[in-house]
Parts: structure tokens; sequence; C-alpha cells
């Protein structure tokens, strides 16, 4: 299977369980989590064997997976999606302009990057209630509730 193909499988298979998520079927983590692991390490990797002479464009693509992973966390509220949420946007776009300055990106970058960048534009600017009923499939008055009660 081509890289690209591989690529393309993984990003629909992010997409499809952030869609399962909001619906409500609890094993999305399934798909997001492996998908986002794959990703990261096929970007690492490729970035490695491209760009072996260019120590920056490898320390950029880890940083891009770094945000990755920080998304999935958000979403999966293992950091809470609005602890130092706009702190980390502000980071987001200081690097959004230093990894497009320092190189030609695919198809693969281009998506990740607009996906990444709406996950953690969410995360900054929606209220708590907006952002957990945007991508949940349960209220937020619920999720609350069973905080509490924990």
């Amino acid at each position: 299977m081509r890289r690209t193909t591989r690529r393309k499988i993984l990003i629909t298979t992010f997409i499809v369980g952030l869609i399962l998520k909001k619906v409500g079927i609890g094993l999305s983590i399934l798909l997001t989590f492996p998908s986002v692991i794959l990703l990261s390490i096929e970007l690492i990797r490729s970035s490695i064997s491209k760009n072996h002479n260019n120590k920056l464009q490898v320390i950029l693509s880890s940083l891009f997976v770094g945000f990755f992973i920080i998304t999935l966390a958000q979403l999966q509220y293992w950091i809470p999606p609005l602890h130092s949420a706009l702190s980390i946007w502000v980071l987001w776009i200081v690097f959004s302009i230093l990894f497009f300055l320092k190189g030609a990106y695919g198809w693969t970058q281009i998506t990740l990057w607009f996906i990444v960048s709406f996950l953690l534009s969410s995360a900054a600017f929606m209220t708590p209630r907006f952002y957990h009923n945007f991508f949940k499939a349960s209220y937020y008055e619920d999720y609350i509730r069973r905080s509490i009660q924990n």
C-alpha cells in the first residue's frame, strides 16, 4: 500500500472516530487513538527519511505530532480541554508560521494542519458547555453531574 493511501485511510479513520464519538458510540477511542499514533509515527518516519540532513524539519514534524496528540488528549478529557487552551492555541499559531515558512508540504500535512487547527481553536474559543455538546453525545450537565458524584 502506498504511503499516501495509508495516510488517507488513517485520517479518514480519525474523522470517523470523531463522528462516532459525537453519535455516542463509546468505543470511538479504538479508532481515534490508533490512527493518531500511526499517523504520528508515519509523519516522523517520513520526515526523517526525506530530511535526514535538515534537523529543523525533523524537529518541526515532531512538534506537529505533539500538537496532534494534545488534541486527542483534549478530546478524550485526558487533559481538560479548556485548561491552558488559549496558550496552546497561541503556541500552535507560532508553530504554524514556522512550519509553513520552512518547507513544502503535501496533502497529508495540510489536511492534518486544518484538523488540528479546528480542534485547538474549538478548545480555545468555545465555552465548556458548547465544547462538550459539540464533540460529545451526552449533555454537559450530565457530564458535570457524573464528575461531581465521582
